[in-house]
């Protein structure tokens, strides 16, 4: 592609029909577009957008901030056209979703997935331009935009068979009672809308779809049972493997007695590559169905803790509660005239509030408000039915359990869908025993100090967070969170003060979980790990590379409740544990002196800073830092111009600042030099000092050439710590790899490698070899070689002690805003945290 006449082809029209627009409709711009607050949003965004444009013409690559333009620009150009919010919305999605397609086409299973949400959004926006032309022409509506959406499900579902063939009967058959409930709603508005046309009369001032709904949902119910079994193909225990059989029997009965259940419990099981269980069917057909690979095989102590989940929905009823909520959010939108289902719209149902219609936009809005409300019961039942598993004294198996299945799902999450499940490929052992690390350690995280992030993630999710549900099984029984609190405390970890205080609360809990994920690890991987756990995983190299935070001293701020320390990390010291399996063994200073202290890695954070460097404070010019008082975050005692005269001062200390000595220490390193196309390496051979930061330079011979460079830091902007380049598939770019990899070659460092496959495409290697404009050859964490040819790569992560430079030329014009505001609050030249 010609970047550069496709620029001035897509210029040079955007100027002419501006221009014949203005002369031909003059006085329709000054009177309705000029006074219109969205025509000079669109403007503005525009000028961004093509700031962004001509960047990306000159490198071919574009920067996060230009998908983000693109998408408003094209929401405010389709609204301010339309005048309708959610065709805005559409418009903006469908466009760029068909520049996602295109960039993603090498991703085996995700450019599917693109495909399927691009032809589905593109769908509904043409049905949304074709209402807006009958309704510019005066045309009587037909609502094409609710009628496409209302079928957009089944499109969906269309697509995935077109486009993955028959490994997608495992999405559908996990997605059938969602579908089943969506044909019989349909099936029931078709009923209606029949009776309406012979009957001739008006079905939306009857209201006759509630009570039809709600027969459906009764019959729906009663018929559980056999439905479910039909369409996610759960078989019968008699038409499995004897052995199997034999042993879901055996738990299902020994749970039944210690839970307390009496009564006939059917049990099926689906073999699927997925673990997972549920509870279903009405009051006099209960069953449970467990989900498994069928060559997988299960703990019995941790399939006790499943059935025994399962048996507790059972014993409480949660089946027959699940109808009661569902029917009496039907009952409730039924005097209040509030659509029940996605097709009223696609029968011709206007949604008015207070005499306005909100159309299917805002039915869309309030059903998520109104299921961020029924989730809450949801997660209520969710929790209970995990109390009927502690009270049975199995609260440690489901805890293990828990953690078996997000070790299960750690890896193959991708935009919310586990590509696993569609991949051709299965996981290997390696990537499998990562996926459980990573597990253990991310919900010790989350144990430590929950993210703000997971309220949201919780909202419309009917289970409680896995750490949460993990906490509450292994805290004694009278420090147990009720079930009422589990289902609404995800929210308030929006509060840090909140999030501390559960933190406070479950600490006693971190050594029971730590005891539990390492003997599931170590059984799980006994072949592998042998008798020395801190031994292997300090041969997989579990910490990369650290070289920057042990070349420096570095403030560690500990996350549960903002301790700052200055610190010296000396040595990292692997620990017989995988929830923290490694720790920095470091110095501390503070009032008190010195003292040795082990830090754990995921519970602080760390920033490099160094005493005797020059900083410059806002209003205060250049100054060094004599002391942090303890556990103050925001406050520094510093020294003025080396004059002797101290101050203490607030001030948000944890970030990375450069200095005047971090500058001149680069004197002999290697640097990386990223001008957005790819990263290239040179060394600095000289730095030569000027009064001030800006006017320092640094001298820099590229790698694999004799050619020499001085670049002036104040045309630069600097970041430390590490580097990312993605791929690109452009020739242009294939010797500027082939550079960086004989560099990868000849220096050695180990980097993060992601491949364009989803499922064992992350490697933590050194590069070996180069086939240049081919292929490289690795060897991994686990020692073993493989090679790639170019076209399988889509990204690197390298960690590093030396610096990237970036010329500011280069910004766009968005980006020089940024740092403009950045540069006038602080004064100073920031680098994003290590």
């Amino acid at each position: 592609m010609n970047r550069k006449l496709l620029f001035t082809a897509i210029n040079f029209t955007i100027v002419g029909a501006s221009i014949a627009c203005v002369l031909a409709f003059f006085d329709l711009i000054a009177r309705y577009l000029v006074p219109n607050i969205w025509f000079w949003a669109t403007i503005i965004i525009g000028l961004l957008l093509e700031s962004e444009f001509f960047q990306w013409v000159k490198k071919s690559k574009r920067s996060g901030t230009a998908d983000l333009l693109f998408i408003f620009f094209m929401f405010f150009l389709v609204f301010l056209i339309t005048n309708d919010l959610f065709t805005g919305l559409l418009g903006a999605f469908a466009m760029y979703l068909i520049i996602g397609a295109a960039e993603l086409k090498g991703h085996q299973v995700i450019n599917k997935v693109i495909y399927i949400s691009t032809i589905t959004y593109n769908v509904m926006f043409f049905a949304s331009l074709v209402d807006f032309l009958i309704k510019l022409a005066g045309l009587q509506e037909i609502g094409l935009l609710d009628k496409a959406f209302s079928v957009s499900f089944w499109l969906i579902l269309a697509l995935g068979f077109v486009f993955f063939g028959r490994k997608y009967i495992v999405v559908w058959r996990f997605m059938s009672p969602q579908y089943i409930t969506l044909a019989i709603f349909l099936l029931a508005w078709v009923l209606i809308a029949t009776i309406g046309s012979l009957a001739r009369i008006d079905i939306f001032a009857a209201r006759l779809i509630y009570p039809v709904l709600i027969i459906s949902n009764i019959l729906m119910y009663l018929g559980t049972g056999f439905l479910i079994d039909k369409f996610l193909g759960v078989k019968p225990l008699k038409k499995i493997d004897p052995v199997r059989a034999r042993v879901l029997q055996s738990v299902v009965d020994r749970v039944k007695e210690r839970i307390g259940l009496r009564g006939k419990v059917k049990i099926g099981y689906g073999d699927y590559p997925i673990i997972n269980a549920m509870a279903y069917g009405p009051f006099f057909d209960k069953r449970i169905c467990v989900i498994a690979p069928a060559s997988m095989p299960i703990p019995e102590d941790e399939l006790e803790a499943i059935v025994a989940h399962e048996l507790g929905h059972v014993k409480l009823h949660h089946p027959a509660k699940l109808l009661l909520i569902s029917t009496a959010d039907i009952a409730i939108r039924w005097p209040l005239d509030i659509p029940a289902t996605y097709y009223d719209f696609a029968f011709g149902r206007k949604f008015l509030i207070l005499g306005f219609d909100v159309g299917i936009l805002g039915f869309i809005i309030l059903n998520l408000a109104i299921f961020a409300f029924l989730y809450i019961f949801i997660r209520i039942m969710e929790a209970n039915a995990d109390f009927i598993v502690k009270r049975a004294g199995l609260g440690t198996q489901l805890a293990k359990a828990l953690y078996t299945l997000e070790s299960f799902y750690a890896l193959g999450q991708q935009v919310g869908l586990n590509v696993m499940l569609l991949a051709d490929e299965k996981i290997d052992e390696d990537h499998d025993m990562l996926q459980y690390i990573d597990a253990a350690r991310e919900i010790h995280k989350q144990l430590v100090l929950p993210p703000r992030s997971i309220a949201f993630a919780t909202l419309l999710n009917s289970h409680p967070p896995t750490f949460l549900r993990i906490a509450n099984m292994l805290l004694p029984p009278d420090g147990e969170i009720p079930a009422r609190q589990v289902a609404i405390l995800p929210a308030k970890f929006l509060r840090r003060k909140e999030s501390r205080s559960f933190s406070s609360k479950v600490a006693p809990v971190l050594p029971a979980f730590d005891a539990i994920t390492r003997t599931k690890f170590v059984a799980q991987f006994s072949r592998r790990v042998g008798n020395d756990l801190p031994g292997f995983l300090e041969g997989i190299q579990l910490h990369g590379n650290k070289a920057l935070l042990l070349e420096n001293t570095a403030l560690a701020m500990r996350k549960a409740d903002d301790m700052t320390r200055i610190v010296q990390v000396e040595r990292i010291a692997y620990r017989d544990t995988i929830t923290t399996p490694y720790v920095y063994v470091a110095r501390v200073w503070d009032d008190a002196g010195a003292s040795t202290v082990e830090l754990v890695p995921d519970d602080h954070e760390f920033s490099i800073f160094r005493m005797a460097d020059h900083y410059r404070l806002k209003k205060l010019g250049e100054c060094t830092v004599t002391r942090i008082p303890p556990a103050e975050m925001k406050k520094l005692v510093v020294e003025i111009d080396g004059a002797g005269n101290t101050r203490e001062v607030k001030y948000p200390a944890l970030r990375n600042q450069l200095t005047r000595e971090l500058i001149a220490a680069l004197d002999g390193k290697t640097v990386f030099i990223d001008d957005k196309e790819a990263i290239d390496v040179a060394r600095c051979t000289r730095v030569t000092i000027a009064e001030k930061l800006p006017g320092y330079g640094l001298v820099l011979e590229m790698h694999g050439s004799s050619t020499a460079r001085t670049e002036k830091l104040g045309n630069l902007r600097v970041s430390l710590g590490r580097l990312a380049m993605s791929f690109h598939e452009d020739e242009k770019y294939v010797e500027r790899y082939n550079r960086f990899f004989s560099w990868c070659v000849a220096a050695k460092p180990w980097l993060h490698l992601f491949l364009k496959k989803p499922v064992n495409g992350t490697f933590y290697c050194t590069v070996t070899a180069l086939e240049p404009g081919k292929a490289i050859s690795i060897i991994d964490r686990f020692g073993k070689a493989s090679t790639f040819p170019f076209k399988e790569l889509d990204a690197i992560l390298l960690d590093h002690s030396s610096v990237e430079l970036k010329a500011r030329e280069q910004d766009s014009l968005l980006q020089k805003i940024a740092v403009a505001i950045s540069t006038a609050r602080h004064k100073i030249p920031w680098v994003p945290r290590w």
